[in-house]
């Protein structure tokens, strides 16, 4: 770890052990009192509520009326994107299937049908497509 992000956090009683661990997927930890950035972390991942299924035409009109451009995506069981960003804001909203979504410095989460996540501009992130169905979603893109 590079000691100089531990500035401000490092007091008399702190002690700095001289092993390591190794790297893992857990995320962040924060402390609960932390709402700003537990609101933050929240705020990536909506899950769907609703009882009735998803309505692609009315997500649509949802995305549009928010400014995104949008445009309808699909890919087969199995396919995975590697860890990489986008220069603009990024929703992808799922219809049908079940995407698995890993966001850097936040963690690992299954989409599905419903659920939407929020990607802002340069978030360093991979999916896969989990389960033995096609996932359906909108990107919506601003």
């Amino acid at each position: 770890v590079d000691q100089s992000i531990l500035s401000g956090y490092i007091g008399s009683k702190s002690e700095l052990m001289d092993f390591s661990f190794s790297a893992s997927d857990y995320g962040i930890v924060t402390k609960l009192s932390n709402k700003d950035l537990n609101n933050y972390l929240n705020s990536l991942v909506e899950k769907w509520t609703s009882d009735q299924a998803p309505n692609a035409a009315m997500l649509r009109y949802i995305l549009t009326a928010e400014g995104y451009s949008v445009l309808q995506w699909g890919d087969s069981p199995g396919s995975a994107f590697p860890t990489h960003s986008h220069g603009n804001d990024q929703t992808h909203w799922i219809i049908s299937g079940a995407l698995e979504m890993t966001v850097e410095r936040f963690g690992t989460v299954t989409l599905e049908p419903g659920d939407r996540d929020f990607m802002p501009a340069g978030t360093y992130h991979s999916a896969r497509v989990i389960g033995g169905e096609h996932v359906v979603y909108l990107v919506g893109e601003k």
